[in-house]
């Protein structure tokens, strides 16, 4: 079972602009959701640049919302969909907040305070 990777690059044919992993569509300008680690907070980030080098593969430079610090990571480390856990660590916004909206809709209806979350 293979990686299926789409690539689509700006007209200078330098840059990618976007990049498809696994049904996940990331382009520049995403909006990523980490949920952290024992060293770094949960944040927002912002995809700044998508790279490929011939030796590692493609990295994808995200700038963090919070502190404006660069940091990279591979397509495979975004997730498509999130669970809440460790692996699952980091997905797009919408995918975050879809599963932020379905928790509290699941806590409403066992009368459980939004607050805890």
């Amino acid at each position: 079972m293979g990686n299926n990777i789409t690539i689509n690059v700006c007209q200078t044919g330098k840059t990618i602009v976007s990049l498809e992993f696994n049904g996940i569509k990331i382009d520049v300008g995403t909006e990523l959701y980490n949920r952290g680690d024992t060293c770094n907070q949960e944040h927002f980030g912002i995809v700044s640049e998508i790279t490929f080098f011939p030796s590692f593969g493609y990295y994808i430079t995200v700038t963090n919302k919070r502190t404006g610090k660069d940091y990279d990571i591979t397509p495979s480390m975004v997730s498509k969909e999130y669970l809440g856990n460790g692996l699952t660590r980091i997905v797009t916004k919408e995918a975050y907040f879809k599963w932020r909206h379905e928790k509290l809709k699941r806590w409403q209806n066992a009368n459980i305070s939004p607050e805890r979350f």
